[in-house]
């Protein structure tokens, strides 16, 4: 069974290791494989205890965990930009995990607590253009399509990236 709770800068080390197994899954091909085999580990952990460390009120990071092992996890930025609203930083589900619904109840908790904070922001993030699984899931998550621009990629490279927003976080329910 999956359970969900709120992460604790002791989760930093695992949050890392997803994040970096998602990108390492998803963006090959978009990045260079030499970061990805050798840079993406030790470049998210250093990110997570950063992000950890910094005690950002604006920062929600909610877990996904079956059997108290890391499957999916969800970090949220409210008053991330005037426009849009909150930011949508991070959403990743480990591949074996794919069509439980743990991204579901991921992003609906992440709106959720965008709508306990501010009643009136929005939300948005973005893709690579190349995640055509995760654009999908966004797609059917009522986002709608903003943006297209260049992503400046953490390998010295740019890929083309997407930007999906939701207006009215009631389509949430």
């Amino acid at each position: 069974m999956v359970t969900y709770r709120t992460a604790i800068k002791e989760d930093a080390k695992d949050i890392a290791l997803l994040h970096a197994q998602s990108w390492q899954e998803n963006y090959r091909g978009s990045w260079s494989d030499h970061y990805l085999d050798h840079e993406v580990i030790p470049e998210r952990v250093a990110e997570w205890q950063k992000r950890f460390e910094s005690n950002n009120p604006d920062q929600y990071v909610m877990l996904a965990l079956e059997e108290g092992n890391l499957c999916g996890f969800a970090c949220t930025y409210l008053n991330y930009d005037p426009e849009h609203g909150a930011l949508l930083d991070n959403l990743h589900v480990s591949s074996q995990f794919h069509k439980r619904g743990i991204g579901h109840q991921l992003i609906l908790d992440a709106a959720t607590w965008v709508r306990q904070k501010d009643p009136n922001s929005g939300l948005f993030l973005l893709v690579l253009e190349a995640n055509q699984a995760a654009i999908r899931f966004y797609e059917r998550h009522n986002g709608i399509l903003s943006e297209k621009t260049m992503y400046n990629n953490p390998d010295g490279g740019q890929s083309p990236i997407l930007k999906y927003v939701w207006k009215d976080l009631g389509v949430f329910g």
